[in-house]
């Protein structure tokens, strides 16, 4: 069972390495950041774009009862299918800067492991 003290644990720390992802590159000094909105369920993680446009868009969720990191359907809701795990030894793997992955790319890579 997943303790709130763990989830928060994970939870940091993978905010912490999406952030890097995020401001990777050049993207820093363009105004890209990372914050998230706790929620009752997900944690809703939101990539800032900064500029003059002030941008924001969801970069992904993580439900907090299971830690799964789920690619955002829409602003306020998750996609179904779970794209990794906060617990997972490496939970970066196969996550991109702008979001966590499309499902064709994670079939592409379990086929090419195979």
């Amino acid at each position: 069972m997943i303790t709130e003290k763990d989830y928060n644990k994970y939870f940091q720390d993978f905010v912490e390495k999406v952030r890097e992802l995020v401001q990777g590159g050049d993207r820093k000094k363009f105004g890209y950041d990372l914050t998230y909105k706790k929620g009752r369920r997900y944690d809703k993680l939101i990539m800032l774009t900064g500029g003059r446009s002030n941008g924001r868009s969801v970069w992904g969720f993580v439900e907090r009862s299971t830690g799964d990191i789920l690619k955002a359907a829409s602003w306020r809701t998750p996609a179904k299918t779970l794209r990794g795990n906060i617990f997972d030894p490496d939970p970066m793997e196969n996550m991109h800067w702008t979001g966590p992955p499309y499902l064709d790319t994670l079939k592409q890579k379990e086929s090419s492991d195979s």
